[in-house]
């Protein structure tokens, strides 16, 4: 499981190389016995088309925070895109990075990569031959006019959540209580037992650790993962 983490600022931690095209990795939290992750990643502009078509062990999971950029040459995130990569699903096939980028990412275990030489499609397609949608999920979530609330995805025992927490309001946490829960501050601020958390701020509270009162000192945006999830 992925450590308990406080709420809290995450400008202290360090930046790492990450390959060999700039990237630069921000680890926030890890599990030593999976490799399950969650991390920022940035990616400064990188000119032209990169294929590199590849498939994982494990599930990612990108929520965009800056930036623009494509996997395929078609589907393009940008800032409050989501997207779900499943277990063997081959991607990479037509990068473009033309302004760079700054993500969000979680995986569920190791993200090794097999690289695909020759790959069937610039789609997302599974590499087992399954012929249902392999890409869980692309969508805008309309982040920073964030509804209220919106599930990005639902998982056994919980679901990924944007909510917005008005200025002033105290965020409901009731339906998190027994459950690990995963938070990342995506904007504005947030106030806990008097310390201002900015943007960028993160925390995990395995099963069972109880989360602070979280008051929202001008309108914000949380990205949560809450339930049994890897």
């Amino acid at each position: 499981m992925r450590s308990a983490i406080s709420l809290g600022p995450t400008d202290s931690t360090p930046w790492a190389p990450l390959g060999t095209s700039g990237l630069m990795l921000k680890e926030l939290n890890r599990d030593p016995s999976t490799g399950a992750r969650t991390a920022f990643v940035t990616s400064p502009p990188r000119p032209g088309t990169e294929r590199k078509a590849q498939f994982h062990a494990s599930e990612e999971e990108f929520f965009c925070l800056e930036g623009r950029f494509t996997f395929d040459g078609e589907h393009w995130f940008r800032p409050g895109a989501y997207a779900c990569f499943p277990a063997g699903v081959v991607h990479g096939a037509h990068v473009q990075v033309p302004v760079g980028y700054r993500l969000y990412l979680r995986t569920s275990g190791s993200t090794e990569a097999v690289r695909v030489p020759t790959p069937r499609s610039a789609q997302p397609y599974r590499e087992d031959g399954r012929d249902d949608s392999p890409q869980a999920l692309l969508i805008d979530t309309g982040w920073p006019d964030v509804p209220e609330h919106r599930t990005l995805r639902s998982i056994p025992g919980g679901a990924i959540d944007l909510k917005r927490v008005p200025a002033g309001a105290v965020l409901d946490t009731c339906a998190w209580h027994a459950l690990p829960v995963e938070i990342l501050l995506v904007s504005g601020t947030l106030d806990s037992n008097d310390r201002v958390l900015p943007p960028g701020a993160y925390g995990f509270y395995p099963l069972g650790e109880e989360l602070p009162m979280l008051t929202a000192l001008e309108d914000a945006a949380i990205l949560v993962h809450w339930g049994h999830w890897p």
